[in-house]
């Protein structure tokens, strides 16, 4: 049994799928929709807010947050203190992890990772691409194997 949430009785239709409200024990805070109590770990300050969405079998750990009206959802996952915010999503079996921040219109997709201290703003990131280090991508389509940086990097798209 989780001790960090509880489901309300509020409903609504994603996908086609039933999600439900959650609420933190904590502080009584109204939090987004989960499909399934597995979609949230019960560990760590992670949580779902306002009406972000996670479903299938995305899964938010440590002190991720999910915001707004993202979207986590297939196999993604969402953890250390990453957030992913906005209209934004992570779906298939892509990460956002570190502490990188998935905000405006963005996509992580397939096997996307990105760790670090990294920012995707109104970009799409598919395939087998690992982001890393110090980064902003920002309005851009980056797919592809491999894009990592140690130092300060700022990709923008056209």
């Amino acid at each position: 049994m989780n001790k960090k949430f509880e489901f309300t009785d509020e409903t609504k239709k994603v996908f086609n799928r039933t999600v439900r409200r959650i609420i933190r024990l904590c502080d009584g805070m109204i939090g987004g929709w989960l499909e399934k109590e597995s979609n949230l770990s019960a560990d760590g300050d992670c949580f779902v807010y306002d009406n972000a969405v996670v479903l299938d079998d995305g899964y938010v750990a440590g002190n991720a947050a999910i915001l707004e009206k993202a979207l986590v959802f297939g196999t993604g996952r969402v953890f250390d203190v990453a957030y992913v915010r906005d209209t934004s999503y992570v779906c298939d079996s892509a990460q956002a992890c570190g502490n990188s921040t998935i905000r405006g219109s963005s996509a992580l997709t397939q096997s996307v990772k990105v760790s670090g201290n990294v920012l995707v703003k109104d970009s799409l990131l598919q395939g087998n691409l690992e982001v890393s280090g110090n980064v902003r991508l920002i309005n851009g389509i980056f797919i592809g194997k491999r894009f990592s940086c140690v130092d300060d990097a700022v990709r923008q798209g056209d």
